[in-house]
């Protein structure tokens, strides 16, 4: 949610304005996703949730700068589409340590 505030300066803003407001997005979303990264290593277990609605549980297969490549259990295969694998890229974004008990 946008602070009002924020969204009255937003909309004064010239365009030169929005694009360096726009440069300052972009590399906060990158030092982001690049901590998220850093937080998950080699057999943790995680849920993230696909854009289709599911939820899919697995366990980190290894880290890379922008994703997080997942092994999915057996059940959270698709049965159908061209997704036939069981390993995912994932944004450490998107990612959850499952509980461990």
């Amino acid at each position: 949610m946008v602070d009002a505030n924020i969204r009255k300066l937003v909309v004064s803003m010239n365009m030169q304005e929005l694009r360096d407001l726009q440069d300052l997005v972009v590399i906060s979303m990158k030092r982001l996703q690049a901590t998220a990264t850093m937080m998950f290593r080699p057999g943790d277990r995680v849920t993230f949730q696909t854009r289709d609605g599911r939820t899919i549980s697995g366990t980190v297969l290894k880290t890379n700068q922008k994703t997080v490549s997942v092994t999915a259990d057996p059940d959270a295969r698709t049965l159908k589409g061209p997704r036939t694998s069981n390993l995912w890229k994932v944004s450490g974004t998107l990612l959850k340590l499952k509980d461990a008990a």
